[in-house]
């Protein structure tokens, strides 16, 4: 039985070797704080994500824990960069249309030439193409095992129904595939959910592994739904357009480490 302590934000009973590889992406605190670069694939030449050496620079910043990029972007960061390194192995162009399912990028083995600390698979439980999804996850996931390389899996919930059964359901999926660590949004309506639906979405995150807040568009309430994410049991956040979008990037990443540190652990 895998288990997991919350409070270090690490698995139990792990190998050495994954165990140490989570350690590098993680503050001695705990928690998570990660930049996702990883959306040029999917968007093209989007707002933020020209100014290359600007961007990389940041992956010094001292508050930051792990960088997440493709491979194409992972060969050109300092390769004394501090943060850790996920590397993104799921991707699509955003031209191929939202009903399409993200797909395998590359493969293990360039994660471990590339030095990378883990790899990112990408779910989406609500594709038309959801057991082709889960096959290519499933794959990644063992491929990873047998060089204990830990797997992140962002995942978005089903649509439709309420929404904190849905990421209780999607937390499942992702426990129940292996996951090591996951990235999810929480939708702002989630504010204003009765306690007892934010309870049984508590307790369904105590039995994960630690789960990360996706970032979402640029200033979208990314503080208030930190402030949530924290309350429920979140160990950290993967944030990017918030981030890279924003004038003052440094100042966002210090405001999150802030939240991050000085929010609730439970």
């Amino acid at each position: 039985m895998v288990s997991f302590d919350a409070e270090a934000g690490r698995q139990v009973g792990g190998s050495w070797g994954k165990s140490r590889r989570l350690a590098r992406l993680r503050a001695p605190s705990g928690r998570y704080l990660w930049l996702a670069l990883d959306h040029g694939l999917t968007h093209g030449q989007i707002d933020g994500l020209t100014d290359l050496p600007r961007l990389f620079s940041l992956a010094r910043a001292p508050v930051l824990d792990a960088v997440v990029v493709n491979r194409g972007l992972a060969r050109t960061l300092a390769p004394d960069a501090p943060a850790g390194l996920v590397l993104q192995a799921f991707g699509r162009p955003a031209a191929m249309g939202e009903s399409s399912a993200k797909v395998p990028t590359c493969r293990v083995e360039d994660a471990i030439r590339l030095g990378a600390d883990a790899v990112s698979v990408q779910l989406d439980l609500g594709s038309p193409a959801l057991s082709h999804a889960v096959h290519a996850v499933s794959l990644m996931i063992s491929d990873a095992a047998a060089y204990d390389i830990p797997v992140l899996i962002m995942v978005t919930p089903e649509h439709g129904g309420e929404a904190w059964r849905a990421i209780a359901d999607a937390l499942r999926v992702c426990v129940e595939l292996g996951a090591d660590l996951i990235k999810i949004a929480l939708p702002a309506e989630l504010l204003d959910s009765d306690p007892d639906r934010l309870a049984a979405l508590r307790t369904a995150i105590a039995g994960s592994p630690p789960v990360l807040l996706a970032g979402g568009p640029h200033g979208d309430a990314l503080l208030e739904r930190l402030a949530l994410a924290r309350a429920l049991g979140f160990r950290g956040a993967c944030v990017g357009r918030s981030i890279f979008q924003d004038p003052e990037p440094e100042a966002v990443l210090a405001s999150l480490a802030a939240a991050l540190d000085a929010g609730p652990k439970r």
